[in-house]
C-alpha cells in the first residue's frame, strides 16, 4: 500500500503531431486546474509547461519521435499560475506508414513532500560530484599547462607552413579550448560563474573547423553558409564550440556512407505564428543550424543512431536554456537530419566584453 506521501495523480493527454491538446481525462483537467467545461481546443502541451521544462521538454519530443518514448521528471504549469512536479511519459503515436500522427502523455504529479526529498538528494548528488569534479578539473588543468608550453616550445622548431607546425598548432589550439572548458567546470563546481561573456557564433563555427576534418569521414563534405554579420551572443565561446561539435557529431550518424553537412548562422526575427516554436518569446535571435543530407546515390547504406544521443542533446539544449535560447530538431529517419539552436541576442553590456 502507498503512504500518504507516495501518493500520485495520474492523467493523460493526447495531442496532434505539433502538440495542439485534443483530448484529456478528468485527471489530467485536475491536474491543469482545468474546470470540466473548459475546452481544450487552442491549448498545446507546450502551454501545460512551465517556462524552465521547455527546452527539456523539446529534447523528449526529439526522442520519442526517434525511439517511441520517453520518461522523465519535469516541472508543469497550471492554468492558475502553480507549478506542479510529475513524472512523465511521452509516447509518439504513428500511422500504419510510419508518419508521427500525435502524441500521448501519461503523468504522474509527485507530492510535495516526495518533490522536496528529491529535489534535496539531487542537491546532495551535485554537492559530491561538484567536489570531485573540481578536484579532477584542478589536475587536469595542470596537465593542460604542461601541454601548452611544450607546444609553446616546439613551435619555435618548425617552419611556419610546414605540416610538423600545423599538427603542433592543431595540439595547441585544443589545449587552450580545453583550458576555457574545465574553467567552465571549476565555475560550476565552485557554483561562482564567471561574469558572463558575449562571443561571435560565426567565430565559434570557423574555430572548431579543424577538428571537424577529424571527426567526420572523407565522404562527407562540410558546407559553410555563415551571414556575413552577426550579433554576439551571451554565452562564452569555450561551450559554444562544444556545442556546435555535439550538433556535428549527433547529425553526423545520418551520413555512414557520406553525403553533406552544413553549419548555417543567421539572424532570426521570431514572431509567434502558431507554430511549434510559437513557446519562444518574440524577439531576435542568433541562429546556428548543424544539417545532413544523403543523396540518393548514397541511401544505400543505414543511418546510425547513437545510444547517448538524447543525453548530448539535452547537454546542448541546458546550454540553450541558461541563455533564454532553444533548440529545435526535425529528422527523416536515414535520410537527413537537422538541428537549429536559437540564442537570443547579447545585450550592449555584454557585448562590450566579447570573446574571439
Amino acid at each position: 500500500m502507498r503512504g500518504a506521501l507516495d501518493h500520485v495523480t495520474e492523467a493523460i493527454l493526447t495531442a496532434d503531431d505539433s502538440g495542439a491538446l485534443l483530448t484529456g481525462n478528468a485527471a489530467a483537467r485536475a491536474l491543469l486546474a482545468l474546470p470540466p467545461d473548459t475546452p481544450l481546443e487552442g491549448r498545446t502541451l507546450d502551454d501545460a509547461l512551465a517556462q524552465e521544462a521547455h527546452a527539456v521538454f523539446a529534447t523528449a519530443r526529439e526522442h520519442a519521435a526517434e525511439l517511441g518514448s520517453w520518461t522523465g521528471d519535469v516541472v508543469m504549469r497550471r492554468a492558475n499560475g502553480e507549478d506542479c512536479a510529475v513524472s512523465l511519459t511521452l509516447l509518439a503515436q504513428r500511422s500504419p506508414g510510419g508518419a508521427l500522427t500525435g502524441w500521448t502523455v501519461v503523468a504522474r504529479e509527485l507530492s510535495s513532500p516526495v518533490r522536496l526529498r528529491a529535489v534535496d538528494s539531487q542537491a546532495r548528488r551535485y554537492e559530491a560530484v561538484g567536489r570531485l569534479a573540481s578536484g579532477v578539473a584542478h589536475d587536469f588543468q595542470n596537465l593542460l599547462a604542461a601541454t601548452l608550453a611544450t607546444s609553446e616550445h616546439l613551435l619555435e622548431r618548425f617552419a611556419e607552413g610546414s605540416a610538423e607546425r600545423s599538427d603542433v598548432e592543431a595540439i595547441r589550439s585544443a589545449s587552450e579550448r580545453s583550458s576555457g572548458l574545465v574553467k567552465q567546470l571549476l565555475g560550476y563546481a565552485r557554483r561562482a560563474f564567471d561574469a558572463p561573456r558575449a562571443s561571435d557564433l560565426n567565430a565559434a563555427a570557423r574555430g572548431v573547423h579543424d577538428l571537424l576534418a577529424r571527426v567526420l569521414t572523407p565522404a562527407i563534405t562540410l558546407e559553410y553558409d555563415l551571414a556575413p554579420v552577426l550579433p554576439l551572443v551571451p554565452i562564452d565561446r569555450a561551450p559554444l564550440e562544444q556545442a556546435l561539435l555535439t550538433l556535428a557529431v549527433v547529425v553526423r550518424d545520418v551520413l555512414p556512407t557520406g553525403g553533406v553537412m552544413t553549419i548555417r548562422t543567421d539572424e532570426i526575427v521570431h514572431i509567434p505564428q502558431g507554430t511549434v516554436r510559437s513557446v519562444a518569446p518574440p524577439g531576435r535571435y542568433v541562429a546556428l543550424t548543424v544539417s545532413a543530407r544523403r543523396t540518393a546515390a548514397q541511401l544505400a547504406g543505414s543511418a546510425r543512431r547513437r545510444d547517448d544521443t538524447g543525453l548530448a542533446l539535452a547537454s546542448v539544449s541546458a546550454l540553450a536554456a541558461q541563455s533564454g535560447g532553444y533548440l529545435w530538431g526535425e529528422s527523416t529517419l536515414g535520410r537527413e537530419a537537422t538541428y537549429t539552436l536559437w540564442i537570443p541576442r547579447a545585450d550592449d553590456e555584454l557585448s562590450a566584453t566579447v570573446i574571439d
